[in-house]
C-alpha cells in the first residue's frame, strides 16, 4: 500500500503553504486588478453610452435648427420676392400713369399747336385768297368776303 513518510507530508505541507502564499501574493492582486479593469471598462462604457445619447440629442437639435432655419429662409425669400413684385407693380403703375400723363400732355400740346397753326393758316389763307381774288377781279381786297367754312373744310 501507500507509505506515508515524513518527506511526503513535508512536501504536502510545503505545497499548501506555496498555494496559500501564491494566493496572497499573486491571485489577490490579479483579481483586484481584473475587478478594477472591469469597473473602469463599465464606467467607460457608460460614459460612451451617455456621450452617444448626448451626441444624438445634439444632432437632432442641430437638424431641427437647420430645418427651422431653412423654413425661415424660405419664408424670408418668399416675402422678399412678394415685396419685390409689389414694388415692381407699384413702380410700373406709377410709370404707366406718368407715361399716360406725358402722352396726354403731348396730345394736348399737339392739339393746341395744331389749332394755333390752323388759326394762323386760316388767316394766311384768307389773306392770300383775298389778295388773289382782288388781283384777278381788280378790286380792293377789303371788299372781298370769304366763307370761313370753306377754309375750315380745306384745312381738315
Amino acid at each position: 500500500m501507500l507509505e506515508l513518510d515524513a518527506t511526503f507530508i513535508f512536501a504536502f505541507i510545503s505545497f499548501l503553504i506555496f498555494i496559500f502564499l501564491m494566493k496572497i501574493i499573486c491571485y489577490a492582486p490579479i483579481t483586484k486588478i481584473i475587478a478594477e479593469r472591469e469597473k473602469f471598462y463599465e464606467k467607460n462604457k457608460q460614459t460612451v453610452s451617455k456621450t452617444k445619447t448626448k451626441i444624438e440629442s445634439v444632432k437632432k437639435e442641430f437638424e431641427r435648427e437647420i430645418s427651422k432655419t431653412k423654413l425661415e429662409s424660405s419664408k424670408m425669400l418668399k416675402n422678399a420676392t412678394e415685396e419685390n413684385q409689389k414694388q415692381k407693380s407699384e413702380i410700373l403703375s406709377a410709370k404707366k400713369v406718368e407715361l399716360s400723363n406725358s402722352v396726354d400732355e403731348f396730345k394736348n400740346s399737339l392739339s393746341k399747336s395744331a389749332n394755333s397753326a390752323k388759326v394762323e393758316l386760316r388767316g394766311e389763307i384768307s389773306g392770300y385768297v383775298k389778295e388773289a381774288v382782288s388781283r384777278i377781279i381788280k378790286i380792293d381786297p377789303s371788299f372781298v368776303n370769304i366763307d370761313e367754312s370753306q377754309i375750315d373744310e380745306v384745312l381738315k
